[in-house]
């Protein structure tokens, strides 16, 4: 390589025109000119970002009999997709540094998947529609969102989905996915509005990043940061503190807490006072909480009669069948029953859940059900005020127990 160089240089300095190579010279200074080129080209991060080439750089002269050497490639697996195409994922795993934020380009460049925890709560499309005016009258995102390698999730019994397949200790580069922890509202926010962007004063299209950090502690909870991380802007409510619990206790045998989560349209008051056949039972967000230090809380809010509860749950059942799992879980339904199970000592609570669901049953066989859901759906008003509504639907359904009792003695 250097003997050709300096016969060029000869030439450029003299005006002088070299003798024509052999035909093995030919072949060897070809050799080594793509040994050169056949180098990998190494982009630097603000190279990736602005979607440039990498530059070309030459190494060393080798050999041009030297044996031929494989690249060095990033290790990479062939996923297919639903659409019938396929994705090339790198295996090489990311480890993200504490103390400095990511923006998403950043992230996508360094081969990062972003990966969500299935027990958080969904999106709430009132909430990203908030957010994405926050981030429009800010001019951009002005908080870092927090993530967490899923291989810590995972280890801490968290259930993980990437692109809505569940992710296991298996999965092919579980190094470089990361769970979105806190921030999955802004960053939908911001998704959204890149998908539909505004033009900005020069007439440009208006993009946003989102921009990320991992915890700054060595040592953390992944359930503790998801209760932490999401009271503050966007409240939890009694029905996310149970699932949190859960999460924490799986080794527990939590039956009442379980099937509670079974009914997540009923209100929670309804939920248990269908399952518990009691009404005066109550459970606040203050009670989960303390349940999640407290091993005697825990038993204290999941004890039940195992006949009430199986009674409960198939009188429960029944009602959600017959007027919908929203209508069946308000008080109003929860409570009469409850009330009408109770209120007869002379015969057990099993059998008269039996009996309750087969008047559910036989209400829906009658078309009568469509009478409560227009109760429930009258507008409040001076003469009509909304209590009225659950005193009606009580009184509705003592009516038609009637009726349904009298079928029997028939």
């Amino acid at each position: 390589m250097d003997q050709i160089q300096n016969t060029e240089a000869m030439v450029q300095d003299q005006n002088l025109t070299p003798a024509p190579q052999t035909g093995v010279e030919q072949k060897e200074t070809s050799e080594s000119m793509e040994s050169t080129e056949q180098i990998a080209p190494v982009a630097t991060l603000g190279q990736q970002l602005a979607g440039e080439e990498a530059t070309k750089v030459p190494t060393p002269e080798t050999p041009a009999d030297a044996p031929a050497t494989a690249e060095a490639d990033t290790p990479e697996s062939t996923e297919e997709k639903v659409d019938g195409t396929t994705e090339h994922i790198s295996l090489e795993p990311v480890t993200l540094e504490k103390h400095r934020i990511y923006s998403t380009s950043e992230l996508i460049s360094m081969g990062v998947r972003f990966a969500r925890l299935a027990d958080n709560r969904d999106i709430n499309d009132g909430a990203v529609k908030k957010k994405m005016v926050s981030i429009k009258a800010a001019g951009g995102v002005i908080s870092s969102s927090l993530l967490v390698p899923a291989r810590i999730c995972l280890e801490q019994g968290h259930k993980v989905e990437l692109n809505g397949e569940e992710v296991t200790m298996e999965t092919p580069g579980l190094d470089n996915i990361y769970v979105l922890v806190d921030g999955q509202h802004r960053d939908e926010a911001v998704r959204r509005l890149n998908n539909y962007p505004e033009k900005d004063a020069a007439g440009l299209p208006q993009k946003y990043e989102d921009y990320f950090n991992i915890p700054l502690v060595d040592k953390y909870n992944v359930s503790c940061l998801l209760r932490e991380t999401n009271t503050a802007t966007f409240p939890w409510k009694d029905r996310q503190y149970l699932s949190n619990l859960l999460m924490l206790k799986p080794e527990k045998k939590l039956e009442l807490l379980n099937e509670l989560q079974e009914h997540p349209q009923a209100t929670t008051k309804a939920a248990l006072h269908w399952l518990t056949l009691d009404t005066s039972r109550t459970l606040y967000s203050r009670n989960i909480v303390a349940a999640m230090l407290d091993d005697k809380v825990l038993t204290e809010i999941n004890d039940v009669d195992s006949d009430r509860l199986s009674a409960g749950k198939k009188a429960f059942s029944a009602a959600e069948d017959a007027f919908g799992a929203t209508l069946a879980g308000t008080t109003p339904f929860s409570d009469w029953a409850v009330e009408t199970i109770i209120n007869n000592p002379k015969v057990s609570a099993v059998d008269m859940a039996n009996t309750l669901a087969a008047f559910f049953k036989w209400l829906k066989e009658q078309g009568k059900a469509t009478t409560y859901m227009s109760i429930k759906g009258q507008k409040a008003t001076s003469a009509q005020p909304f209590i009225a509504k659950d005193t009606a639907i009580r009184q509705q359904l003592g009516a038609d127990y009637k009726d349904y009792l009298a079928t029997l003695e028939k």
